[in-house]
């Protein structure tokens, strides 16, 4: 009988051994031939990725805004960016905004303009990141909430710092099908690292970057240089919102978001026909009576102009994002943007319309909507250059009045688009070469119509820099690749170290598996 147990106990511990060692060897292989766990190392592709980072709250709007911290070569934090500190949070006298003062500087200036001195001897004690160190002095964390525009000074605390993404790498599927420009894809850069960015470029095409878009000239002679549209998932993953009415702001930042302006050619006299409330976040045009002749009858009075309602974006569409707030305090222009909105119609006379401008460098786009149920009418996009104007694409159609409709327009790779509860209306493709950005504006008109515009939303979209230094326009040589971080003002890629061989390629990046906590929860596909 001790014998049978003795070889029982045997096999248990043998059989438990075969099934460990067969697990161990399946692990093995899955992360050798199939699938691997890669940790984004640095900001490169933020926000699309994260690296180290820390999450501050916007003191206006409370939007919780990801900030990238200073790393180390192999990727952790970089310790000596902190220091001990001992801070307070008093409010501003003036317009009520928390302002951070230390002990050993304990007066600051709050973004009103007022100044802000410490008070009492409370002071919270921690190890902190404040900004670096100069010799002109502390280069303060500035961030800027690229919701509501408010900028401020904070100081992120050790125990703030949340690690890089976690994702999954599938290392099969480029073996079965060939890399797509915009993939996010994984590659060797050396011995120690491996590197993570989004696929641009291809052997033997020629890769340049002009005002934010890429551009690619194939091989062959004669070829000339083209945009490089990203596909729709690629293009939502790197839009970033700039603007959500939805938000309820303190007041802080004393530019409004939604400014109503007099159109061209209206008297000084002539009252605003348009308001922005930002107590309920919306825009209402046609907010003051219209003259009488308009409102007693269903159309204008004969011979009396259209009645029109203007407003502005007011805030700034650059670059700049809080992700690179130890290292930016001024972005770049950006005019690719989409704008998404719920439209309500109340009433509409003859030829009523909404009508949504996006200035583009020397091109003015104008996307026409049609409002009411006389017929005839036609959705149209029109460009203005030089002073010439062209219609680019009309559909016939109009939105009906009593009712609400969601409305999507985009501006993006120079593809102009109108959806309408989530149909594409209409769309364009122009070819405007991606001129300097001077002007971009964005403007709202309402003519013979009184319409509610809720829940709006303002993207802008990835704006790759070309910057000195930058070895552009760059030949790919054949077989290589060309790659770019989706953080471009602070990514090391393929502008200043050149190609990507094929031979470092390691997989598609497709799954983000942690952070899994209820306060960063990052579980999702990669677009």
């Amino acid at each position: 009988m001790a014998e049978q147990a003795g070889h029982a106990t045997v096999r248990f511990i043998r059989d438990n051994a075969e099934s460990l060692l067969t697990a161990i060897a399946l692990a093995l292989i899955l992360r050798y031939f199939t699938i691997e766990a890669f940790k984004i190392p640095t900001g490169s592709m933020g926000v699309t990725l994260f690296g180290q980072h820390a999450w501050k709250e916007c003191p206006n709007c409370a939007a919780r805004l990801p900030v990238s911290l200073p790393t180390l070569e192999n990727g952790s934090i970089d310790g000596r960016a902190f220091e001990n500190l001992a801070y307070q949070k008093p409010a501003c006298g003036a317009c009520g905004a928390p302002v951070v003062v230390y002990r050993d500087l304990p007066s600051a200036r709050c973004p009103c303009g007022a100044t802000v001195e410490a008070r009492g001897n409370e002071w919270i004690q921690c190890r902190a990141h404040r900004g670096l160190q100069t010799s002109q002095g502390l280069h303060a964390l500035i961030i800027a909430c690229p919701q509501c525009q408010y900028r401020f000074h904070d100081c992120i605390a050790a125990g703030e710092g949340t690690g890089g993404d976690h994702l999954f790498v599938d290392k099969l599927y480029y073996k079965l099908v060939p890399p797509r420009r915009y993939d996010v894809f994984v590659f060797r850069f050396n011995r120690e690292q491996n590197y993570i960015k989004r696929l641009i470029g291809f052997g033997g095409e020629t890769i340049d970057i002009r005002n934010g878009d890429v551009y690619v000239r194939p091989r062959g002679a004669g070829a000339d240089f083209a945009i490089a549209r990203k596909p729709g998932p690629a293009q939502d993953a790197v839009l970033r919102s700039i603007h959500d009415s939805t938000r309820r702001e303190k007041g802080y930042n004393a530019a409004p978001a939604w400014i109503p302006e007099r159109p061209p050619g209206e008297p000084p006299e002539a009252p605003l026909l348009a308001a922005w409330r930002p107590e309920e976040g919306l825009l209402d045009f046609n907010a003051m009576p219209l003259p009488a002749p308009v409102r007693d009858d269903s159309r204008p009075a004969a011979g009396r102009t259209a009645a029109r309602a203007l407003v502005r974006f007011g805030r700034e569409s650059t670059d700049l994002s809080p992700y690179n707030a130890f290292r930016e305090r001024a972005g770049q222009m950006v005019a690719d943007r989409r704008i998404a909105f719920t439209a309500g119609v109340a009433a509409a006379w003859e030829d009523a319309l909404l009508a949504i401008v996006m200035e583009d460098g020397p091109h003015t786009f104008e996307f026409q909507v049609p409002l009411g149920e006389a017929a005839g009418r036609s959705f149209r996009i029109l460009q203005t250059t030089g002073g010439v104007t062209r219609t680019l694409h009309e559909v016939p159609g109009s939105l009906p009045a009593k009712r609400e409709t969601a409305l999507v327009i985009d501006n993006l790779d120079d593809a102009l688009a109108v959806r309408a509860d989530g149909a594409i209306v209409l769309q364009a493709l122009v070819a405007t070469g991606s001129p300097e950005i001077t002007r971009n504006d964005l403007r709202i008109e309402a003519r013979n119509a009184q319409v509610r515009l809720k829940r709006l939303a303002v993207w802008r979209d990835a704006h790759y820099r070309r910057e000195p230094g930058h070895a552009l326009p760059f030949e790919v040589p054949a077989d290589d690749y060309y790659a770019l971080g989706d953080n471009s003002p602070n990514s090391a890629d393929s502008r200043v170290w050149g190609r990507v061989p094929r031979a470092n390629l390691v997989g598609k990046a497709f799954f983000v598996f942690w952070p899994l906590t209820p306060w960063d929860m990052r579980l999702q596909f990669i677009r």
